[in-house]
């Protein structure tokens, strides 16, 4: 039976790979929270991973306040980038492969097609996205057995997303402006930690991955068509209007375009049915 220990483990990914790992016969999976293990200080995450000794380490732990981080940027940093390179440096110690959650924030955005696993330049515009390129930088340098998994506008029944606020205000509003003019891939949590769980039990070559639910053409989907499709499998009838992103202005830029193409591996299944089954279970 193999230790895999989970970073992060009661976020919404990181339960959802509790969970999945506890029903796997051959994995013993050990959680640690962020009152359990800092991964802003070194001398900790050595120790935890001297304790537990794990076959894997899994770090589903984020700094994932895209607003806030534009004004808390060293603790968005410290926790983005310099605790996936403690990670990575005593993990690369004890020759432990290491898997690194990123996100689609590390593109601008500024092209048309969707962005495949190679692709460069980066370019990230806000400090989420820099934060976290720089994570998957380090975590790169300081161990070569590591798996990058790049994932979007996650939804799961473990955390606020944008699924739950949806169908709140579905329930109680009439009319709802939502934001048509940036475009990703829905994801949800349950199916991408069984895909990154797959790619373990295949032992996968390291390097980068994009893994999302999939969408028509593989062209993404919007906000506004997201919220339209669980309105439609909520069956409210609140009217909707496209807007666009200079009508909700923020500190942190968006990427406009924000799709990320996977060319690895098996695609995940569509987020139709993905809603249709997070919300069948869980709202």
């Amino acid at each position: 039976m193999k230790n895999i220990l989970v970073i992060g483990s009661k976020g919404m990914l990181g339960m959802d790979m509790m969970m999945l790992l506890e029903a796997h016969p051959e994995y013993n999976p050990i959680g640690c929270t962020r009152d359990e293990l800092d991964i802003t200080k070194l001398d900790l995450v050595n120790r935890v991973v001297e304790d537990v000794s794990p076959d894997m380490v899994i770090n589903c732990a984020a700094y994932t306040d895209v607003e806030q981080a534009e004004e808390q940027i060293d603790r968005a940093y410290q926790v983005n980038s310099y605790g996936p390179e403690y990670l990575a440096r005593a993990t690369k110690e004890r020759n432990i492969p290491l898997v690194q959650i990123s996100t689609n924030f590390v593109f601008d955005g500024s092209q048309e097609e969707p962005y495949r696993e190679d692709q460069k330049p980066h370019n990230p515009i806000n400090i989420y996205g820099a934060s976290k390129l720089r994570g998957e930088e380090l975590a790169q340098q300081y161990n070569d057995k590591v798996y990058i998994i790049r994932t979007s506008n996650l939804f799961g029944a473990h955390g606020k997303n944008f699924v739950q606020t949806i169908t709140r205000l579905g329930e109680t509003k009439d009319t709802l402006q939502v934001i048509g003019d940036q475009i990703g891939n829905p994801t949800y949590t349950k199916h991408l930690a069984q895909a990154i769980i797959d790619i373990i039990e295949e032992n996968a070559d390291y390097g980068v991955y994009h893994l999302t639910n999939s969408t028509p053409a593989g062209a993404g989907i919007s906000w506004y068509t997201f919220a339209k499709k669980i309105m439609e499998i909520r069956g409210f009838p609140t009217k909707l209007t496209r807007v666009t992103t200079e009508a909700y202005p923020t500190k942190a830029h968006r990427p406009r375009q924000g799709v990320i193409l996977n060319t690895k591996r098996p695609q995940l299944p569509s987020y139709q049915d993905a809603l249709q089954e997070f919300l069948a279970k869980h709202l």
